[in-house]
């Protein structure tokens, strides 16, 4: 009767595998390699496809988030060369505007001075 104890079948299992360290050693081993073939990420394709996915939304993103800033670097230098036109424009026109007042511009549309116009001393 004693034999069929538990602890006396474990204590059986222990002598016969060397003693408690030796016999520890071997179940720590046993399970190791039970879980590394069993739960091992290089074996598991869902945390393949999950690593996968990962890498291919980051690489969309960065290139969506890339073309979106390009897109704003182009229309901000459009912005500024067209406020270059524009006051470029500005600028000729407040010259010719100046030079029509002191009488300068001369525009063909006009017909030439005749010479009753013109004041002789």
């Amino acid at each position: 009767m004693a034999k069929d104890w538990e602890y006396a079948q474990v204590t059986k299992w222990i002598a016969e595998h060397g003693g408690p360290q030796k016999a520890l050693e071997g179940v720590k081993n046993y399970y190791m390699k039970q879980g590394f073939s069993k739960g091992a990420a290089s074996k598991n394709p869902v945390i393949i496809l999950v690593g996968v996915s990962c890498l291919v939304a980051g690489a969309v993103g960065k290139s969506v988030y890339d073309g979106f800033m390009e897109r704003r670097s182009l229309k901000a230098k459009n912005d500024a060369m067209e406020l270059a036109h524009v006051k470029k424009a500005e600028e000729e026109l407040e010259a010719a505007m100046k030079q029509d007042a002191a009488g300068e511009i001369k525009t063909e549309d006009s017909p030439p001075p005749k010479a009753e116009d013109t004041i002789s001393d």
